[in-house]
């Protein structure tokens, strides 16, 4: 995974793979200063220069299906999201406090990039939102950056934000 301090190069900022090389929405800068977020498109190509805008799926909430402690990483729900592949590296809000999401299943069952720093009850509220520069499509409503090369649907890109 990369660093949020990585400073691309010309190559890098224009590559696409279907391999994640880091969580989405890092900054990543260019020598001279341009700034970049990691993004995953979704279902439809996008073409180089395209406007991109956030991905739109709704929180998916839910409670928990049992109790976990301090240290946990993992939690389950008791009802999964649809299509969980939305909420990657999404935002799990349990009990006030935010996590990042670093899986979902169907099922319901969510690891954490960090593990839990306070106990919860069964039934506790989760409500997990999904993480802007995943799903990404051309639009014009939520801007987020810009594709500066042709992306296919479902690959992993850095989307031109600022220069």
């Amino acid at each position: 995974m990369g660093s949020v301090n990585q400073t691309l190069t010309a190559t890098q900022l224009h590559e696409v793979t279907t391999d994640k090389q880091g969580v989405l929405g890092q900054i990543a800068r260019t020598a001279d200063g341009r700034i970049y977020r990691y993004a995953k498109n979704g279902g439809t190509a996008l073409a180089a220069g395209a406007t991109v805008e956030a991905g739109a799926a709704p929180a998916h909430s839910s409670t928990t299906k049992d109790g976990a402690k301090v240290g946990d990483g993992m939690l389950t729900l008791a009802a999964g999201p649809s299509n969980p592949d939305v909420y990657e590296d999404g935002i799990a809000l349990v009990d006030k406090a935010q996590y990042l999401v670093d899986g979902l299943t169907k099922s319901g069952v969510v690891s954490l990039s960090d593990h839990l720093d306070a106990p919860f009850a069964k039934g506790t509220a989760v409500k997990i939102n999904q993480n802007q520069f995943c799903d990404v499509k051309a639009g014009a409503t939520k801007v987020i950056g810009t594709a500066e090369v042709a992306v296919p649907a479902n690959a992993y890109f850095w989307a031109f934000v600022s220069a």
